[in-house]
């Protein structure tokens, strides 16, 4: 893996933990969070979307992934990602290309959602009615497999 590629990813996860946390002190139309949430939403689809496919976030026995790819959380804005995106027992969220920004606050709102929705089909029922079309999630199972080389 491309260092730089794996460090796009690990500021992306970053920075949306500063987004969920900034969201937990105010509310969702404060000023500075919509601010923060465009600035995330922007880096977002330049640096990820607008190149690749999708972007696929996964989370398996503590361990995060982003397309396949570990990110270690050596922040604590990145261990709060990691703990939002344990609660909603899903496997993986699928980020698609055309991700619009009332899709990506909607996913904000989910991470930092006050009650609790769990498991993928409660998930989807809510991200039906939100009207997203671009972020699929996923009930599969990712592990990070790794070869011993003597």
């Amino acid at each position: 893996m491309d260092k730089a590629k794996l460090q796009i990813y690990s500021q992306i996860i970053m920075n949306i933990g500063r987004l969920l946390s900034l969201a937990r002190l105010y509310n969702d139309q404060h000023p500075a969070v919509k601010a923060e949430a465009s600035e995330v939403f922007a880096q977002l689809t330049d640096l990820v979307l607008k190149k690749e496919a999708s972007l696929t976030i996964a989370e398996s026995a503590g361990i995060m992934l982003v397309n396949a790819e570990e990110i270690k959380p050596q922040d604590n804005l990145t261990r709060r990602f990691l703990k939002d995106f344990q609660k909603l027992k899903l496997s993986s969220l699928e980020l698609r290309p055309g991700l619009t920004q009332e899709e990506f606050n909607c996913l904000i709102e989910l991470l930092n959602q006050k009650e609790q929705l769990q498991g993928v089909e409660q998930i989807k029922e809510y991200l039906a009615k939100k009207g997203t079309r671009h972020i699929q999630t996923t009930f599969a199972s990712y592990k990070l497999v790794k070869e011993d080389i003597l």
